[in-house]
């Protein structure tokens, strides 16, 4: 593997079926003509690469070729290999399984350790980069079954469910279509278009309680008002619950999970630019996140972006978690800062990178992997904190962990890594690792 320019394998041995071992220089990118955009046929460090290695053939007529002249022996994935992306565990059911928190080092982690940080980081990038563009993939379903801003709009709310609550919010938002929440914010003055629509997210979900739930003044006053909504919106637009409480399985949640404030902050955003295109909007906010900007601008960034979620007066569900429950004392984001990053970096850039993919527009490609690149760091989870354990011994280089290579981790942990503390030695990791170690 490179530490640096140069082929990502050198010296490497290869045999294509019904033909005998050739050794040379390995190339690998997403597109065969990532080879002369990266200029690697004017580049003499090129000039003994035996195979390119590429997942989509996107010109075929014209050849690439080194500097001396020489045509690479070329594989594209998509064609030799279909099912390469089921070979890859994507869905997030690879990573539900909540790993060990003190696992110890793995046997990689001598390898990570003989390679250093700019060769870790190289592997730790493409294993990241890899896993946003097999999410483009699957979000590439939803950006040609739908327009922009639908497909958008269905991605923030399966974003916002947590966990196996993911596909009740994407149903909700395919109950409460874009289209059908302009109509109705359209008849309502602006001021109530947040209880109204905040009501009609909840009463749709079965999550609005009834006015016993009032313990005290304060609840007596939100459901009053939240109730009296959600009776209008049902009796003009024939709504009905598509959920019940009990479908909601709270139990082993967070309170900060709970889909009513998630719902909540959600009603707020829309109610807020319901007039605008959300595509747009995201496009935009994407656009002013500068990859050489310092640590603290990415996150005053984060926070404009979290914002959007944010009520412009104070929302019931701020200082509650649940109806007539405790009283927060100090109110609380609907929409975390984290939550949104994750929509960020899981949704919002593979989106528009399966519609740069679409249209081979490979500039926009490449300035969304630099977007991402420079995105805050997510909050530490349990499978993040496990592979830094098992990849670093437990703790990463400073400033080597970025928000792409935390999909990095991820993806690698979905592919190789086992629960059972003993699985090393039947891993297939330390093999493809051993392979990357130079030769003295």
């Amino acid at each position: 593997m490179r530490g640096g320019s140069g082929p990502d394998f050198t010296g490497s041995i290869f045999q294509l079926e019904g033909q005998p071992p050739e050794k040379g220089d390995v190339e690998i990118h997403v597109h065969a003509t990532d080879w002369t955009r990266h200029r690697h046929h004017k580049d003499p460090a090129y000039d003994s690469v035996r195979l390119h290695v590429m997942l989509y053939c996107d010109v075929k007529s014209k050849p690439r070729l080194t500097l001396s002249g020489r045509e690479p022996v070329e594989l594209a994935l998509e064609e030799t290999y279909p099912a390469w992306r089921a070979a890859l565990r994507l869905e997030e059911g690879a990573l539900r399984s909540k790993p060990d928190n003190r696992p110890g080092p793995g046997e990689c982690a001598s390898y990570f350790e003989r390679f250093g940080e700019e060769k870790t980081a190289d592997i730790l990038d493409a294993a990241g980069e890899g896993r946003l563009i097999l999410k483009s993939e699957r979000l590439g379903r939803d950006v040609r079954a739908y327009s922009g801003e639908t497909g958008l709009y269905l991605c923030l709310m399966e974003a916002l469910g947590y966990s196996s609550f993911s596909p009740m919010f994407r149903q909700l938002a395919q109950s409460l279509p874009l289209g059908f929440l302009r109509t109705m914010a359209e008849g309502l003055d602006r001021k109530q278009r947040p209880v109204a629509l905040e009501a009609t997210f909840l009463g749709m979900a079965g999550l609005l309680p009834e006015m016993e739930a009032a313990t005290d003044d304060e609840t007596e006053q939100y459901l009053a008002g939240a109730l009296e909504a959600w009776g209008k919106m049902e009796a003009e637009y024939g709504l009905e619950p598509i959920y019940r409480r009990t479908d909601w399985k709270l139990s082993g949640s967070r309170p900060a999970n709970y889909p009513m404030g998630r719902l909540a902050g959600m009603a707020a955003f829309l109610a807020t630019n319901l007039g605008g295109n959300m595509e747009t909007m995201f496009r935009r906010a994407l656009s002013q996140l500068s990859s050489t900007a310092p640590a603290v601008e990415k996150q005053q960034w984060l926070a404009k972006v979290s914002g959007l979620f944010s009520p412009t007066v104070e929302s019931y569900w701020a200082t509650r978690h649940v109806a007539g429950g405790r009283r927060l004392p100090t109110p609380r984001a609907l929409v975390s800062k984290d939550r949104v990053l994750l929509f960020i970096i899981n949704m919002v850039i593979p989106f528009f990178l399966s519609r740069a993919i679409e249209v081979k527009d490979r500039k926009g490609e490449e300035e969304l992997k630099a977007t991402a690149q420079a995105l805050p760091r997510p909050e530490v989870n349990a499978v993040t904190k496990y592979m830094v354990s098992r990849l670093f011994g437990g703790k990463a280089p400073r400033g080597l962990l970025n928000a792409v290579r935390d999909q990095g981790l991820l993806q690698i942990y979905a592919d190789f890594c086992r629960m059972d503390s003993g699985a090393c030695r039947d891993c297939a990791m330390a093999g493809y690792l051993e392979l990357l170690v130079e030769a003295p």
